[in-house]
């Protein structure tokens, strides 16, 4: 029988933490979120926030690491729950941008990150990682629909990129005008598009 790995006090504090840092500053923006108002969304004094975090910018980097390996099982579920290489692309795209799928002060905050790489170029590291995770996710479906007959096989790395910023793109756009921009929308027609550019 397999043994279940425990989180320890100090690991689920330190989420815990890491989950508030997130909502404050999907709320009130990067540079306004103070480590006061984090520390009281996360219930915890100063000094313990410091104890784990030396600044927000460490913040950053370990929230954005902490949500890549929750996505990374996240990923995992939802492709198990599809058959075809087209299926499980179309349902990735979708949970890039529809959010029906996405959570919403994940959205904002990753949008926060990228602009912080402005501030802090070391952020940039942090944002690359990311990247490449989709990248690389998008890139093994990819495979398998080539291996499969879905797919043509000539498909360039520059495709995934594409797909990619395209997403991005259009979660971008969202941010800056909400109320006319259709996310459901735009994502399927992104999905379509991308479905018919990859098939043979």
């Amino acid at each position: 029988m397999a043994k279940i790995e425990r989180k320890s006090i100090a690991e689920i504090r330190k989420e815990e933490i890491i989950l508030a840092f997130i909502n404050v500053v999907a709320e009130k923006g990067f540079s306004k979120a103070t480590t006061r108002e984090i520390a009281k969304a996360a219930d915890c004094s100063l000094g313990m926030l410091h104890h784990y975090f030396k600044n927000k910018d460490q913040m950053i980097r370990e929230s954005m690491d902490y949500t890549i390996a929750a996505y990374k099982i996240d990923f995992d579920k939802m492709i198990s729950d599809y058959d075809t290489a087209e299926d499980q692309l179309k349902a990735f795209i979708n949970s890039l941008i529809e959010l029906d799928a996405f959570n919403i002060a994940w959205a904002k905050i990753f949008h926060e990150f990228r602009a912080s790489t402005k501030i802090d170029p070391e952020n940039i590291i942090v944002i690359l990682k990311y990247h490449d995770q989709d990248k690389a996710f998008i890139g093994n479906i990819i495979k398998r629909g080539i291996e499969s007959g879905e797919f043509k096989d000539n498909i360039q790395e520059s495709t995934i990129d594409m797909i990619l910023g395209s997403a991005y793109g259009i979660l971008s756009l969202w941010f800056i005008d909400q109320n006319t921009v259709s996310l459901k929308e735009m994502g399927k027609q992104h999905s379509e598009m991308v479905i018919n550019f990859l098939r043979r």
